[in-house]
C-alpha cells in the first residue's frame, strides 16, 4: 500500500516535488495564520524567527478546523480538499507572498556573524548551524521513505486515506485509531489528497524546524549566548 518502486532520476524528482508541495503548503500555514492574526488586530515581530512559529500553528489549526468541518458534513474528497487548501492560499496571498520570500531571504548567507555576547559562542555558531542542517537532511531523507513503523501504516497514514476514501468523518470498521488523528493530520491533509503520502511526515519535519526557531528567538530575546546564541 505504501511502497515505491520508483528507482532512479524518476524517484528523485518525485522526492522533489514532495519537498516542494509541502513548502507551499507551509508557506500557506503562515499565510493563512499571519492574515488572521492581523484582521484580529495582533502585531507581529519584524524577524520571521518569532512570527513564522505562531502564524504556521495559527493557520494549520485553521486550516484543519476548516477542512474537520468539511468531513463533518460528508464533503472531504480529495478534490474539496484542495480546493479549499487553494482557496486558503488565495485568500492570504500577499502574506503567502512575503513567507516565501522570507524563507528564500533565510537560505541566503547573510555575512553576519553570530549575534553573540562571548567568544565561545562566536567559535561554535557555525558547528551548530552544520549540525542542525545535516540533522534537518537527515530528517528529511527519513521522511521522504515509504513508512515502515507501526504507527505510520496503522492511524497516521491509514486513518487520513480513509477518511478521504470514505468522505466524512467516521470510525473505520476494523480500527478504533480513528482518536488519534487529530488537527496536524487535517492540516496536511491537502498533501495526501495530491497523492504524496510522504507530505505529513515532512510536515512534522518542517513543525520540528520552527520550533527550533521559536527556541532559538526566544533565547536570544532573554540574551541566553550560551543557548540562542549559538543557534542564531
Amino acid at each position: 500500500m505504501y511502497s515505491d518502486t520508483r528507482t532512479g532520476f524518476v524517484l528523485v524528482l518525485g522526492h522533489l516535488a514532495t519537498v516542494g508541495a509541502a513548502l507551499l503548503l507551509l508557506f500557506t500555514h503562515v499565510a493563512l495564520g499571519a492574515r488572521i492574526r492581523r484582521a484580529l488586530g495582533v502585531p507581529g515581530r519584524r524577524e520571521a524567527t518569532w512570527r513564522w512559529p505562531v502564524d504556521a500553528t495559527l493557520g494549520a489549526g485553521s486550516l484543519a478546523l476548516v477542512l474537520l468541518a468539511v468531513s463533518v458534513v460528508g464533503l472531504l474528497r480529495p478534490v474539496t480538499v484542495l480546493v479549499v487548501a487553494a482557496a486558503a492560499a488565495a485568500l492570504s496571498w500577499r502574506e503567502w507572498a512575503r513567507a516565501a520570500a522570507e524563507f528564500a531571504a533565510l537560505l541566503r548567507p547573510t555575512g553576519r556573524g553570530a549575534v553573540a555576547t562571548d567568544d565561545l559562542a562566536s567559535r561554535i555558531a557555525p558547528l551548530m548551524h552544520a549540525a542542525l542542517a545535516a540533522l534537518v537532511l537527515l530528517l528529511v531523507a527519513g521522511a521522504v521513505a515509504p513508512p515502515t513503523e507501526w504507527d505510520s501504516l496503522m492511524y497516521h497514514l491509514r486513518i487520513p486515506l480513509w477518511l478521504l476514501e470514505t468522505g466524512r468523518l467516521a470510525v473505520p470498521p476494523d480500527s478504533f485509531h480513528v482518536a488519534l488523528v487529530g488537527g496536524s493530520h487535517f492540516a496536511s491533509l491537502p498533501l495526501l489528497a495530491a497523492g504524496l503520502r510522504s507530505g505529513p511526515a515532512l510536515m512534522q519535519v518542517a513543525a520540528l524546524v520552527l520550533t527550533v526557531m521559536g527556541t532559538v528567538a526566544m533565547a536570544r530575546e532573554a540574551r541566553l549566548a550560551r543557548s540562542g546564541g549559538w543557534l542564531a
